[in-house]
């Protein structure tokens, strides 16, 4: 993709109904102007009013990054919002308290004690680019205060009208100025991966802004020498799209294709499903691609589209027992990162493949498709970790200590839920636990010296 897609960028149109009522009811905030990263402000220093116009007038922008994941799960299962509907607007402020409802309180006790700081940024006709949050804080405080006056108004910077200065902004221009926005994190709601995913890809495929400019933005990046920033490139891709492709995947496979509700991007879920979809494709959906990468994961041409329905499998049921089962990690991304060695050991990888014969479940409820095929997944996952586990026994003696740390690692040992009378046992398993850990420790570390000793003696002797 290259800048060519930005010399024909698309028109917004303004709404002229919803654009008069902003210009009849602002008000200039006196001796506060703002610069803002829009257009050339930036290079040539130019600073805009700031207003003050009621939230009434303000409305929620359906192609908020921060909410990109609800919005197209929602159009998927529902009919397409409209942002100029009072029922949709309402919907998409649903989405922006449920998105993280800790920040969402964070940021309504900060405004309710120190009032609004940084204007926001609108468009003439009152579409929020910045501040989207602030609006429904402000919103939910005027509900808990029951004062119609005291958070009715925000501080805004409206973007040109069309018979303004410069016209009115292009998508191109919105995007780009939502994107600078989106990298300055001070005092804001960090944006889930799941939804940077959407946001980014969206930009680059829909509206023409390639990720190359999309990064340019961020102080951090533009700066970079071509090679280190074209390694930043690449980087994001492999975080951010790579990921999204293979949800995608899975979601055409079992028959949801766009239900982003399905894949979990919040930080309540302890399963994890974003970080357990980024290490599907880092650990082995990324080396499926390349030929030697593959055969090195002990995969042959066949047998790639078997290896796929089996993460897949794995990734829809995500519970494997936790502590109960020493053999299979604890959490799903970390089975997702050590598939190449089942894949890598023949007999481990035999019971993994053996998952085909599970049915897809294709258009089924995750839950009965789970409660259907519980048993026989866990079996084959089980019996492939442990053929892993049995190998490296023979070899060494570090799958061992992986399996204690699995155990160690388990949400089940919390010591707020050990009887008052079992406390002094537990404390007592737990030094010698720590000094069995520093006599192994102190074995490894001589071990090792040992092994360096002798490979420095064979370099002396061979020069």
């Amino acid at each position: 993709m290259t800048d060519d897609l930005l010399t024909q960028p698309a028109q917004r149109d303004v709404i002229e109904s919803f654009a008069a009522e902003i210009r009849k009811s602002k008000m200039e905030v006196k001796g506060n102007k703002q610069a803002i990263p829009f257009r050339p402000d930036v290079l040539t220093k130019k600073v805009r009013q700031v207003y003050l116009v009621p939230t009434t007038l303000l409305r929620f922008r359906q192609e908020n990054g921060r909410i990109a994941s609800d919005v197209e799960s929602y159009e998927k299962s529902h009919e397409p919002l409209d942002e100029t509907k009072k029922n949709d607007q309402d919907q998409l402020r649903k989405f922006l308290e449920d998105k993280d409802p800790e920040k969402t309180e964070e940021l309504v006790r900060s405004l309710e004690h120190d009032t609004q700081q940084e204007p926001a940024v609108i468009t003439a006709d009152g579409f929020l680019i910045n501040g989207n949050r602030r609006k429904m804080a402000l919103e939910i405080l005027q509900e808990r205060t029951h004062d119609p006056s005291q958070f009715s108004h925000m501080k805004v910077v409206i973007l040109p009208d069309r018979d303004e200065e410069g016209g009115e902004p292009t998508k191109v221009d919105i995007e780009l100025l939502e994107n600078a926005y989106q990298f300055h994190h001070e005092g804001k709601s960090e944006y889930y991966n799941f939804d940077r995913a959407l946001s980014i890809r969206r930009k680059e495929q829909e509206v023409g802004i390639p990720l190359e400019m999309q990064l340019k933005q961020d102080s951090k990046y533009a700066k970079l020498t071509d090679k280190k920033f074209e390694q930043e490139v690449k980087k994001y891709r492999d975080d951010y799209l790579g990921p999204l492709e293979c949800i995608d995947k899975y979601l055409e496979y079992i028959g949801r294709p766009g239900d982003y509700s399905a894949i979990s991007g919040g930080k309540a879920d302890r399963m994890g499903s974003w970080q357990a979809f980024l290490d599907y494709y880092k650990s082995v959906d990324r080396n499926l691609r390349e030929v030697k990468t593959r055969l090195k994961m002990n995969v042959e041409d066949y047998e790639v589209s078997a290896v796929e329905d089996a993460a897949f499998k794995i990734l829809r049921q995500r519970d494997f027992g936790g502590s109960s089962n020493a053999f299979v990690p604890n959490k799903i991304n970390d089975i997702m990162r050590k598939l190449p060695r089942v894949l890598q050991n023949a007999q481990a990888k035999k019971e993994l493949l053996k998952l085909k014969s599970v049915p897809d479940g294709e258009g089924v409820d995750d839950a009965e498709w789970i409660e259907e095929n519980h048993k026989r997944v866990s079996h084959l996952v089980t019996e492939a970790f442990r053929q892993v586990n049995n190998q490296n026994e023979r070899e060494e003696p570090i799958a061992k200590l992986e399996r204690a740390l699995n155990l160690l690692n388990s949400e089940d040992i919390d010591p707020s839920g050990v009887p008052i009378s079992n406390l002094p046992e537990g404390l007592k398993v737990i030094n010698a636990l720590k000094d069995r850990v520093e006599e192994l420790k102190d074995g490894f570390w001589h071990a090792n010296k040992k092994s360096n000793d002798a490979m420095d003696h064979l370099k002396f002797r061979s020069s």
